[in-house]
């Protein structure tokens, strides 16, 4: 079973989705992500916060 990483806040846009979590280094992160019609998921920003 795997842990809980992140969560998801918003729907940004069509398609596209916001989540946060924590980087490995510790550092709190945002970021701006969508999934491709294979359902990979392709990143497009990165906030720290």
């Amino acid at each position: 079973m795997g842990s809980r990483i992140g969560e998801f806040r918003r729907k940004v846009a069509l398609g596209q989705y916001e989540l946060t979590g924590h980087a490995k280094d510790g550092r709190r992160i945002r970021l701006i992500c969508r999934l491709t019609e294979l359902g990979r998921l392709r990143i497009i920003t990165v906030f720290e916060e």
